[in-house]
C-alpha cells in the first residue's frame, strides 16, 4: 500500500480559531441547532473577540479566553439559581394559546 499527500502551505506556528456560521434551519428543526454570540471582553485595555456557543447538555460549556493578565473562563448558557429543592416532570401536554384578533388598522408595539 502507498499512501502520497502534498503540503500546499506549511505554518511553523498556529492558532486555532473557531468560527461559527449561521444556519437557516426549517423553524420544525430549530431545535437541532446551538446558539452561539461572537462576544468581544476588555480586560486592562485589552480586547479578544471569540465566539461562544451554547451546550448541548445542561452541562454548562466553558470557553477559555487568555489576556496578559490572566486567564478567565466564559459560558454562554441560561441564568441558574439553587432553589434549594428540586423538580421532577412526570408527564406534559402540548397545547397552544389561540391569539386574539386585533381590529383592522390596530397595530400593537413593544418596549
Amino acid at each position: 500500500m502507498t499512501i502520497t499527500f502534498e503540503v500546499d502551505d506549511y505554518l511553523p506556528a498556529g492558532r486555532e480559531k473557531e468560527i461559527c456560521e449561521p444556519l437557516a434551519l426549517p423553524k420544525s428543526q430549530m431545535n437541532n441547532a446551538l446558539g452561539a454570540a461572537l462576544a468581544e471582553m476588555t480586560v486592562d485595555g485589552h480586547t479578544e473577540e471569540f465566539w461562544i456557543r451554547r451546550s448541548p447538555t445542561l452541562e454548562p460549556f466553558f470557553k477559555r479566553v487568555t489576556f496578559p493578565s490572566g486567564v478567565y473562563e466564559v459560558s454562554f448558557d441560561v441564568d441558574r439559581r439553587d432553589v434549594g429543592f428540586a423538580l421532577k416532570l412526570d408527564d406534559f401536554d402540548v397545547g397552544s394559546t389561540p391569539v386574539p384578533s386585533r381590529p383592522r388598522g390596530s397595530s400593537a408595539r413593544c418596549a
